[in-house]
């Protein structure tokens, strides 16, 4: 009786022997089976490009900033919308980042406050919310380059009905006095959702367009679109020869201009504003935002405000077309062509494709 236990017992060492020497096998071969993945994998972490630069901003301190307009109108926001981050934006899609500058420390001084109507793109009216600022730095880098951008003050926007950017709309010849200091840092908002603070080299938007340039880039032609969803560009690419052509040529007559006319207005300094999106093409870029736009006590109904750029030469013109422009139906129609509208429509209806 004891030897036939023995011999079960065996019987059974030898079954879980077995299945053990099994699981072991599979394992390794399951490990050897994965070893080209993942090298594919390092492979394509190596490969992915490098983030650029989205916008370069002041980013304020939340805790003052909410304090600040807890003060001057109460605990209640008046509009049902607030900022994912209390910024005050520099530079959108900059061709060169200013990166050297990054972690500058920053004092926003308000200057008046408003919250009221504004115009929409689209027509009719949405609300905002907005503080109107001064910016003060003890970095002479910083001061140099807000002064070569803008000669005007900037604005936060407290909260919102439909977009923050409205906030730039504001009237504010009307607007409450106010006296307070809000603390900000100038950086970064990278196109992989990071931000950067330090001085560390930064890829630029025109930097990421050279890195990616191969021997098709002159055959196509790319129409750059935020989301606000994903927090990050959408791409959209079009190859067709009369596109390229069109843009080409909107661009050079854009680009060549010394003066302004009917058909245009040539700034001396950028129109405080992200853009609705931008156009692409073999090293020359054409931004455009399409609003009511108020500039100097002027107002431009239903304009186009134009950032153009070539990278041959790095200059940077500001441009706005009034409503009947000629350049505008230049513009429209290119747009009409690359499917601007529809894609617009898709980003507010929350399609990917």
């Amino acid at each position: 009786m004891i030897v036939k236990n023995k011999n079960r017992i065996l019987v059974y060492l030898l079954i879980i022997l077995s299945i053990c020497a099994l699981m072991i096998g599979l394992t390794v071969s399951n490990q050897t089976g994965s070893a080209p993945a993942a090298a594919d994998h390092t492979q394509a972490s190596e490969s992915v490009e490098e983030p650029y630069v989205v916008y370069e901003a002041v980013f304020l301190d939340t805790t003052e900033i909410l304090e600040v307009f807890q003060n001057i109108r109460g605990e209640e926001a008046p509009y049902e919308l607030s900022p994912a981050d209390y910024h005050i934006t520099v530079t959108f899609l900059p061709s060169v980042a200013s990166y050297d500058l990054y972690g500058a420390k920053v004092i926003a001084n308000g200057i008046s406050y408003k919250a009221g109507d504004v115009p929409k793109d689209e027509g009719g009216l949405t609300q905002n919310e907005g503080l109107l600022v001064k910016l003060q730095s003890d970095n002479p880098g910083f001061r140099q380059l807000i002064n070569s951008i803008h000669t005007h003050p900037w604005h936060i926007t407290g909260s919102f009905s439909d977009k923050p950017k409205y906030t730039a709309q504001l009237d504010f010849s009307d607007a409450e006095p106010v006296m307070c200091a809000i603390s900000g840092t100038f950086g970064a908002f990278m196109s992989d959702g990071s931000f950067r603070f330090t001085p560390e080299k930064t890829a630029a938007f025109a930097d990421s367009e050279a890195n990616g340039e191969d021997e098709n880039t002159s055959s196509q032609i790319s129409l750059y679109l935020w989301d606000d969803v994903s927090q990050n560009n959408r791409v959209y690419t079009d190859t067709l020869e009369e596109s390229i052509q069109e843009f080409s040529e909107l661009h050079d007559l854009l680009y060549s201009q010394t003066g302004s006319s009917n058909d245009l207005l040539v700034l001396e300094e950028g129109y405080d504003s992200i853009q609705d999106g931008l156009l692409y093409h073999a090293g020359r870029s054409l931004s455009f935002l399409n609003q009511t736009v108020i500039f100097k006590n002027e107002t431009y109904k239903n304009a186009w405000y134009l950032e153009i750029f070539s990278k041959e030469n790095n200059v940077r013109k500001c441009i706005i077309l009034p409503e009947g422009s000629r350049y505008a139906q230049m513009l429209k129609q290119l747009l009409d062509r690359m499917h601007y509208q529809e894609l617009i429509n898709e980003l507010k209806t929350g399609k990917t494709d």
